[in-house]
């Protein structure tokens, strides 16, 4: 039984020693003395951080010694031991105290993984994570971008400008809108048209929208003209008895353009 025993702990699946609290190695099997490319009784006596990475030694010092004496316990701590061919060989370790009847340490128990596919899988999702993450700052930028492009002011003449507007108008295309009718430089500019033909439909925040538009139109000494009012469009306007009120409208933008040359043309 003793030989079978000591046989079974040769050949452990993973790797295991035993060292002082100082990090000496005092047994350690066959398992982990071939992951080091040493035989086993090469390795007694040497201490177990010199056989680790230098950042894996410093980790293993500072972190993982004091923990022990503390906790008495510790899983799953990533570590590198340092692989003769200059590539290191990453660990995964456990470890445990076993202490004298008064309570001091005298032996920390090591138990070795390998962690080779773990730490590739981990770098996978890290690059995965990055990806993803530069994908949606991609995203926004596009979103940003298209939002812009979605509020532009096309000069059509020197003292007309048109912004067509296609789809739904939400909050953020509607803070758009409106950024850039204040930035507008009116300067020369009489008359602003809104085509709406590519808008579906108004819920209350967009119309509140078109009429914060108009204000900030007339504020600035341009006159707001709205065009291409589609029929769901102005169903939802009139089932909610809201009026574009102080701004023209018309049902085509050339009917809008006409109205915006007319200058004696009164708003309706």
């Amino acid at each position: 039984m003793t030989d079978d025993l000591a046989e079974l702990y040769d050949d452990l699946p993973c790797g295991h020693l035993s060292t002082s609290p100082h990090g000496a190695i005092v047994r350690v099997n066959r398992t982990f003395a071939a992951w080091t490319g040493q035989a086993a009784d090469d390795l007694l006596a040497r201490r177990f951080p010199a056989l680790l990475t230098r950042p894996g030694a410093l980790l293993y010092e500072t972190h993982c010694v004091p923990r022990l004496q503390l906790e008495g316990r510790l899983a799953e701590v990533a570590l590198d031991l340092a692989g003769r061919d200059g590539e290191p060989r990453p660990i995964l370790l456990n470890a445990a105290v076993k202490r004298d009847a008064a309570g001091a340490a005298r032996l920390f128990h090591l138990a070795v993984f390998l962690a080779d596919s773990r730490r590739e899988y981990e770098r996978d999702l890290l690059h995965a994570r990055r990806a993803a993450e530069d994908a949606a700052d991609t995203l926004r930028a596009q979103a940003d971008l298209l939002a812009r492009h979605s509020a532009l002011l096309m000069p059509i003449q020197d003292d007309l400008r048109v912004m067509p507007v296609v789809g739904p108008i939400d909050a953020a295309r509607g803070r758009q809108m409106l950024r850039a009718l204040l930035d507008l430089e009116a300067s020369g500019v009489r008359a602003v048209i809104l085509d709406l033909t590519g808008v579906p439909t108004l819920d209350a925040a967009a119309v509140d929208t078109l009429r914060a538009a108009a204000s900030a139109l007339r504020l600035r000494g341009v006159h707001p003209i709205f065009s291409g009012i589609r029929p769901a469009v102005a169903i939802a306007l009139v089932a909610d008895g809201h009026r574009l009120i102080g701004a023209s409208v018309r049902a085509t933008l050339r009917e809008a353009i006409a109205v915006a040359n007319d200058r004696d043309a009164p708003p309706r």
